[in-house]
């Protein structure tokens, strides 16, 4: 490491609801252990989403091998896809790619006191660098803000945290949420009933992607927006808050339900199978494999990825250990995935890479 104060928080991925340590890969004959990956075949590791202008902003100038510091990824959850796949990513990624970087995870339970408590006892420790996907946005704004005044670097994943970080890197919400309205708008001939299912109330992407939605469809007055409900981003509660919508909306009908992620979309397509309404269209967002499975059978219309950002922040972290710039904000590419190219993206786990 260069002669940067170690110094760093990466916010995104975890694992324990205290600290885990992930070994290091390489070799075993002592001294600096050799990288096996080229920078060139890090930047491909990262993924399909990761455009060309992603590759820009993250090529690492350094020598993988020589990356030498301490990175810990905190996840808010295991309890969903996405979540427990930023752990197991990062902990195969870090011991691939930097072999000579020492690692941790923590995993929060969904409790953003404990996250914040986590950071704190990573700071103590003297981590380099931390990446964070918050499990509240607004909770975990202090402890962040303590950790960069520490001299702490803290990338930021999948959720935007509303204080000074290092870098943020994750896609535009409200632009996909605007890709999404603008989809359904065009699908539907400008004009139906549609309800929203939005994500769990303080997570400002969630917000952001319906004021994306609502944006996109405010043109055309032929669109009602007739209902939005709380799915809580979980299978089962989006299941039950849909048969109560169904069972109000009565003769009326939906022609959309939309949603801000394939895990709702699931309890979504489940309520409509139950109650043979199979005529009601579902967009989605994020693309992991069992709504593409959905989308192959038309059950789902379409979605836009969410893709998995952790290794984009652990690259993002690499580059800081090294002591290279990075831009505030790095971003990740969405194309709408429907039934004409679902193969194309089929299992890519949300990263845009077969595993």
């Amino acid at each position: 490491m260069h002669d940067m104060k170690k110094h760093i928080l990466v916010a995104g991925a975890a694992v324990a609801v205290g600290l885990a340590t992930a070994g290091c890969g390489g070799s075993d004959s002592g001294g600096e252990k050799k990288s096996a990956y080229t920078i060139e075949e890090i930047q491909e590791g990262m993924g399909k989403f990761c455009d060309s202008e992603c590759k820009d902003q993250l090529t690492l100038e350094a020598d993988p091998s020589s990356i030498d510091c301490s990175i810990a990824a905190m996840s808010p959850t295991t309890s969903n896809p996405s979540n427990a796949e930023l752990i197991s990513l990062f902990e195969d990624r870090v011991n691939k790619w930097f072999p000579n970087v020492k690692a941790s995870t923590t995993n929060a339970n969904s409790d953003p006191v404990l996250q914040a408590s986590q950071m704190d006892t990573l700071v103590a420790k003297g981590v380099d660098v931390i990446i964070i996907s918050v499990a509240d946005t607004e909770a975990l704004a202090p402890a962040v803000e303590a950790a960069q005044a520490q001299g702490v670097k803290v990338v930021s994943v999948d959720r935007k945290v509303p204080t000074e970080v290092t870098t943020t890197v994750q896609p535009n919400n409200y632009d996909m949420g605007v890709q999404q309205g603008e989809a359904v708008a065009e699908r539907m001939g400008e004009e139906g009933r549609v309800a929203i299912v939005y994500g769990t109330p303080g997570v400002t992407e969630f917000g952001e992607r319906t004021d994306g939605f609502m944006d996109a469809v405010e043109p055309f007055p032929g669109i009602q927006v007739v209902a939005q409900v709380n799915g809580d981003n979980q299978t089962d509660t989006t299941y039950n808050v849909t048969q109560n919508l169904l069972t109000k909306e009565g003769s009326a009908g939906l022609d959309w339900i939309v949603t801000q992620s394939d895990v709702m979309a699931l309890g979504i397509v489940r309520a409509l199978e139950e109650s043979g309404q199979d005529d009601v269209k579902v967009a989605a967002m994020d693309a992991h494999d069992p709504i593409m499975t959905e989308i192959k059978k038309e059950t789902v219309e379409f979605t836009i990825p969410y893709p998995q950002t952790v290794l984009h922040g652990l690259v993002a972290a690499a580059k800081v250990c090294a002591g290279e710039p990075v831009d505030k904000t790095i971003g990740i590419a969405h194309p709408l995935i429907d039934k004409s190219n679902v193969d194309e993206y089929f299992g890519m786990n949300g990263i845009g890479e077969k595993p």
